[in-house]
């Protein structure tokens, strides 16, 4: 945990307002454009950071052009990391990105324009504990293990490119425009995040101290925990300390995503379409997987390009993104039937939990 590599300097020394956190907190409010309802999460998320082995959201900053994601990405990250360089280009391959995420403890990528299948699979297994193993050079059997779990922060992606997978571990931090009359040079901004990181800092570990203290009672209180339960306790614990709706707001961002990946999904966009007609039986529908495919392949998309051409492949596209259809109400399950053409499937679609 404490150990200092190329990519390191040091972090300020933490100092102790006379408004307690709050005050370090209002200036952490002031310097980053943060939405009212994001600021919580992006505390949150910092208290997460200093937590380690616990697994936590991949935060990635989303908003307008000309909001600030890059420069308020160096200073989110900063704040708890005296990174050498705060944000990184995303490496071409898993090689790179092992050495590049055990160097520092944010892992912080600027600017993605896209997200290959790899860097998604890789990000999952970043925020939940991942390990690299690789020949240790000059030897015939001798191996080299990175082991990590890290906090990842990212800008500039899409959100149509995001599989399932990983938006169920998304932590959407949204900034909001900077008028004009706000607007500060480089310069300026820079000087004023110099100046206010011990304060900011200071606050943070004492507002950690004293969530860490309230979270086996929060622990004890929470009834429903989404996947990445740890994060919730913690963002329970934080609100009962601060009286914030953090966990509301983490559990809208969510739902949020799960439609963002619906969307962009062709396979869900025709099952919710589907289920929403008058063609749908009210009691539900069942059948093989071929029949499904020609049913959703009507009304010419089957001819789309990115359509699944077989059976197998529409199974595995509807594995993909079945968290998200079950929670907008939308059920594709193998029933205990079977027929002379196959497996049978059920397809069910009941109102979404409130």
């Amino acid at each position: 945990m404490w150990r200092r590599t190329k990519l390191v300097r040091p972090l300020p020394r933490p100092e102790r307002t006379l408004g307690g956190w709050r005050a370090g907190i209002e200036e952490f409010a002031a310097l980053l454009p943060f939405t009212a309802e994001t600021l919580p999460l992006a505390v949150g998320w910092l208290l997460a950071a200093l937590r380690p082995s616990i697994p936590r959201p991949v935060a990635y900053l989303t908003g307008e052009q000309g909001t600030g994601k890059s420069t308020s990405g160096q200073m989110l990250a900063g704040i708890i990391e005296g990174a050498r360089a705060p944000l990184r280009q995303a490496p071409d391959n898993l090689r790179d990105l092992g050495p590049t995420t055990a160097a520092g403890w944010v892992l912080a990528l600027d600017n993605l324009s896209g997200m290959p299948a790899w860097l998604s699979d890789a990000l999952c297994r970043i925020v939940t504990g991942d390990a690299q193993v690789t020949r240790a050079l000059y030897t015939d059997d001798d191996v080299n293990v990175l082991t990590y779990q890290r906090p990842v922060l990212l800008t500039g992606i899409d959100l149509g490119a995001l599989r399932n997978d990983l938006a169920e571990r998304m932590l959407p931090l949204e900034l909001q425009p900077i008028p004009r009359h706000k607007r500060r040079t480089a310069a300026a901004l820079w000087t004023a995040y110099e100046q206010a990181h011990p304060r900011i800092l200071g606050a943070l570990l004492d507002l950690a101290a004293a969530v860490w203290a309230d979270l086996p009672h929060a622990a004890a209180e929470l009834t429903e925990r989404p996947r990445l339960a740890d994060f919730a306790e913690l963002l329970h614990a934080l609100d009962r300390v601060t009286g914030w709706r953090s966990l509301d707001a983490f559990n809208g961002s969510q739902d949020a995503l799960n439609d963002a990946v619906l969307d962009s999904h062709p396979v869900a966009t025709a099952l919710r379409e589907w289920t929403a007609s008058y063609s749908f039986p009210s009691q539900g529908w069942q059948g093989t997987m071929a029949e499904l495919h020609h049913t959703l392949s009507r009304d010419g998309r089957g001819l789309v390009d990115g359509w699944p051409k077989t059976p197998g492949v529409l199974s595995a596209r509807i594995r993909q993104v079945a968290p998200a259809l079950r929670a907008r109400g939308i059920h594709v399950a193998r029933a205990s039937a079977s027929n002379k053409h196959g497996k049978v499937w059920a397809v069910t679609c009941t109102p979404p939990p409130s």
